[in-house]
């Protein structure tokens, strides 16, 4: 059995061939499953933004091809030239796959970490915790999706560390 993973908006929209507003509005119906991840704090709030199951993706698709096999009349999806490049993104080699439910965003790692959301990206560019930049056919895209596991791992590698009395490198961080 295949690890759900997890994909943004973006990512969703290309694989069921569906304008890229429509995986929320399909959510909201119930037909996909999504988790919100924390990508910003400020004064004004959170800043939420959700992750949407590969899996129901496809199969959402997999109903869709079938309805037309059987000759069920549905508005033909638009939007299916995007799904070979979203496809070609997910697979290319060191790609991580995070799975929907191990999936946070930039803020709550930053809080696990005890470091800025800045500095989160960084940390998964150098391999220290594992995360990726999600998919966009429409512009440069930032939002990160990171896994929660490798962040408390990298955590509690943090503080044995400090238990131990090895020299830590940077900004001391504020463990608590």
């Amino acid at each position: 059995m295949r690890t759900d993973e997890a994909i943004s908006a973006q990512e969703a929209a290309a694989i069921m061939g569906v304008h890229f507003t429509q995986p929320a509005r399909m959510a909201s119906a119930g037909l996909i499953e999504t988790v919100d991840i924390l990508v910003g704090i400020s004064i004004s709030g959170d800043r939420l933004s959700k992750v949407y199951s590969r899996l129901q993706a496809e199969e959402n698709y997999q109903e869709y091809m079938l309805s037309l096999k059987r000759r069920v009349r549905r508005r033909p999806r638009e939007y299916l030239d995007q799904r070979s490049e979203v496809f070609e993104y997910l697979a290319a080699e060191g790609r991580p796959k995070i799975a929907l439910h191990d999936a946070i965003g930039t803020a709550e790692a930053g809080k696990i970490l005890s470091v800025s959301t800045s500095w989160v990206s960084s940390l998964a560019l150098e391999n220290q915790i594992i995360g990726r930049v999600s998919w966009s056919g429409r512009a440069v895209n930032r939002t990160w999706i990171i896994s929660k596991a490798s962040c408390i791992e990298n955590r509690l590698s943090i503080e044995r560390k400090k238990l131990s009395g090895e020299t830590l490198f940077g900004r001391p961080r504020k463990l608590s």
